[in-house]
């Protein structure tokens, strides 16, 4: 080989070096850094989206609260306690209607006031979001004695049906005529 070929090949090695090295150095880790930055701001945007469902499931549950306060202070027309299974089965019909599936259904503890009495009911199943939703902002005009006062919601990916997709625990407080 020439002088000319080798000082070539000398150069085009060191050139194919310097662009190996800033490839793996600097440039494959700052695409790494990239793409993770993209998952996250992914991430982010459903956080943020499931962050803004929720708050406005709990307005809305604050809202049905503070109307079964109304008309449990204001309406003559509470229900006794000993009711109770018109009730459960007036849920379970009510939460039918709206497509979601029922494991449990049981009633809580029972407490007296002077101006009425209380009653958690215990409600757990299945369904998916935008039923469960329906459910939560209707609840309180078809069962206008009734509040949601917990909501635990769990997503289940692999369910066997898209109607499944949500696990649900609700805690009702049911408003009764019962005082002391």
């Amino acid at each position: 080989m020439n002088r000319i070929s080798m000082t070539h090949a000398a150069g085009f090695g060191t050139l194919a070096l310097v662009t190996a090295a800033a490839w793996f150095l600097q440039i494959s880790p700052a695409m790494d850094g990239q793409r993770i930055a993209q998952a996250q701001s992914v991430q982010l945007t459903k956080s943020r989206q499931e962050s803004s469902d929720l708050e406005g499931s709990l307005r809305s549950l604050q809202k049905s609260l503070n109307s079964a306060e109304f008309s449990a202070q204001h309406d003559p027309h509470l229900d006794p306690a000993t009711k109770l299974n018109k009730r459960l089965a007036q849920l379970g019909e009510f939460a039918s209607k709206y497509r979601l599936q029922i494991d449990a259904l049981e009633p809580g503890e029972e407490k007296i006031t002077p101006k009425h009495g209380t009653l958690e009911i215990h409600l757990t199943g299945r369904g998916n979001y935008p039923h469960l939703a329906q459910f939560l902002n209707n609840i309180s005009k078809h069962m206008p004695d009734c509040a949601v006062t917990n909501l635990t919601l769990a997503a289940s990916p692999d369910a066997a049906t898209p109607d499944t997709s949500a696990t649900f625990a609700l805690t009702i407080l049911w408003y009764t005529a019962d005082k002391k």
